[in-house]
């Protein structure tokens, strides 16, 4: 028995092998950045919640210390137990502010690297007014 010429040549078996092997190259593309769930939790120094208070989440860069293109700025309150939860930010720096009536103002750069980070934040009084003019 005599096996059937298929015509393909040398120029065709290099086509079927580029085409095999072209999937593979796609698997091997950079995977898209997981969306991370930020929640702050916010304390005083009684270690109580603070109910109300506004965070100011920035993404300022992604985990090699790029510029994060569509990067999320958001402003919430925090709730009844004294959690703000975000979620769509992807993982690297973030910069996080609380501003809260009768409180410091708090304001720190975290690295973000898991899908899911916790952030505990306590709330400090301000300190006493000192004045040059009695």
């Amino acid at each position: 028995m005599r096996a059937k010429r298929t015509g393909l040549g040398r120029g065709g078996a290099v086509v079927i092998l580029a085409l095999a092997v072209a999937p593979m190259g796609w698997a091997l593309s950079k995977p898209k950045p997981v969306d991370c769930r930020i929640t702050v939790h916010i304390t005083n120094d009684q270690h109580r919640p603070v109910v109300n208070a506004g965070v100011v989440l920035d993404q300022v860069a992604n985990l090699h210390r790029q510029k994060v293109s569509g990067a999320l700025d958001v402003e919430i309150k925090s709730d009844a137990k004294g959690n703000a939860t975000l979620l769509g930010f992807v993982p690297g720096v973030v910069l996080v502010q609380v501003i809260a009536p009768n409180y410091n103002t708090f304001g720190k750069y975290f690295l973000i690297k898991k899908q899911k980070t916790i952030i505990q934040v306590h709330l400090q009084p301000p300190g006493k007014q000192i004045s040059a003019f009695h």
